[in-house]
């Protein structure tokens, strides 16, 4: 396994278990995931950790990644996920609904001097919203 699977590896298992105390690892200092930057998270391993602890609030304490497939191309590493959870928190809006899902996503990760410093992910929003029996977002939204 290469050093850059092994990173993206080391994130799918700091969702899974919560553990980020050594994210700045495998993070690059300027660590970032442009879809936190509406919800306030600020970049590199201390934001990252913010977003864990988000995901496992939204989705409870059971949340999971599970891998599909990994692919590396240069400094890029795309990971194939499935997300599974229960709704239990907030999300954007979208008051609790108690429902269990499994969303697919696909992950890209851009490696700069050995860490992961550009992260985007594309969750299956259709299925997940079905899943959850689309509701609605209550007054304010993620925005209030």
């Amino acid at each position: 396994m290469s050093h850059q699977t092994d990173a993206v590896r080391r994130v799918i298992e700091a969702f899974n278990t919560g553990r980020t105390d050594d994210a700045a690892e495998y993070l690059h200092a300027e660590y970032l995931n442009p879809a936190t930057l509406e919800h306030g998270i600020p970049p590199g391993p201390d934001g990252f950790a913010l977003i864990v602890k988000w995901v496992r609030a939204t989705f409870s304490e059971e949340a999971r990644l599970e891998e599909v497939k990994i692919e590396e191309n240069g400094e890029w590493v795309r990971a194939y996920l499935v997300l599974y959870g229960r709704h239990v928190g907030n999300l954007v809006g979208f008051a609790p609904t108690g429902r269990r899902f499994a969303g697919e996503q696909v992950h890209l990760f851009r490696f700069v001097d050995g860490k992961i410093r550009d992260h985007r992910d594309w969750p299956e929003f259709q299925g997940t919203l079905r899943q959850l029996g689309d509701p609605w977002p209550e007054a304010g939204g993620w925005r209030p």
